[in-house]
Order: structure tokens, then sequence, then C-alpha cells
């Protein structure tokens, strides 16, 4: 059964999945940066160039991370309760989908519904345990995955060469 997620009457179907995981993406690790410090970096993340406040942006980021690549248990709480304080109340359909409706005008939720649909999305569709994080020690990517028997560790081909690689190399020095 395929979840449909409707957000101001635009119908998402994965498409936004890829700038939740953009901006899941930026977040800062033990040995990487962050990558969202500044406006303009704000502004190449989004294909619409968002303008939103920059704080407000990290904090539903950080969010998300702990929601998506953390604990899975009470998931869905903490995404109702991120969906309230940004302005957007949540309707589940009898057919699956999900409606993100905003409350509050003049709020930054506008900017931050495509995301948040998406982690919706990602969660009523049965998809939240298919999120991983690439295993490669140089990367921390975060993808869906939809391979068939659902093993995929890396995010990438070159990620996964790239792993082999290092590991090739390392047991011909022993």
């Amino acid at each position: 059964m395929r979840y449909i997620v409707e957000v101001d009457d635009v119908t998402l179907q994965g498409s936004d999945r890829t700038l939740l995981l953009a901006l899941l993406d930026t977040r800062p690790e033990p040995g990487f940066s962050d990558e969202l410090t500044t406006v303009g970096q704000l502004h190449a993340l989004s294909p619409n160039g968002w303008s939103a406040d920059l704080t407000t942006v990290i904090a539903v980021r950080d969010d998300l991370v702990r929601i998506l690549l953390g604990p899975r248990e009470g998931a869905s709480e903490a995404l109702s309760d991120l969906g309230r304080r940004l302005g957007l109340t949540l309707a589940f359909g009898a057919n699956g989908g999900v409606s993100l409706r905003l409350i509050e005008a003049g709020s930054s939720a506008p900017l931050l519904e495509p995301v948040v649909a998406a982690a919706i999305e990602l969660w009523s569709a049965g998809d939240l345990d298919k999120l991983r994080v690439c295993r490669s020690s140089t990367c921390i990517v975060p993808f869906v995955d939809t391979s068939p028997r659902g093993h995929r560790e890396f995010c990438s081909p070159r990620c996964a060469t790239r792993e082999r690689v290092h590991r090739h190399r390392a047991a011909a020095r022993r």
C-alpha cells in the first residue's frame, strides 16, 4: 500500500524525501562539522531557496535527527509534537494518508512543511526502519534502503568501493 502525504493540497510522493535527507546530512557528528551554519548554506540546501530563520531550521533539523536517526520508540509522538510546535496539525485519513495543515499564519512552518511532511510520510509508509546512515568511515549520509533484500549499508556504490579498498589495503599491510 502506498501512503501519500498531503500538504496544503500539494501531494508529496517521495520527492521531498531528498530535501529531508539533505537536511539530515548537514548535521554535525564526531569527525564531521556542521554544514548548516550560514544563511547561504540554508539557501543552497533548498531548491526554492529557504528564507527561514536559520536557528529555527537548525532546531527542527536537530529534532528530526533525534527522531529519525535515534531510537524508534516514540517517533510518532515526537513527530506530532514537532508539528504542533511548528503550528501544524496532523489528520490521519481513512485511506492511510496523512494531512498536514497550517494552524498559524506567519510562522516558519510553511518553509519547513515539506521536510516535516516527508518525515511523517517516511513514518506512515513504514519506511522508518529502512532509513540508514552510510557505514563508510568517511561518510555520514543518510539514505532510505530500497534494495530488494534490505541489506544495503552504503549510501552509494562509490562509498562501498572506497570502504572495500580501504579494508583490502589494511589487510594487505598485515
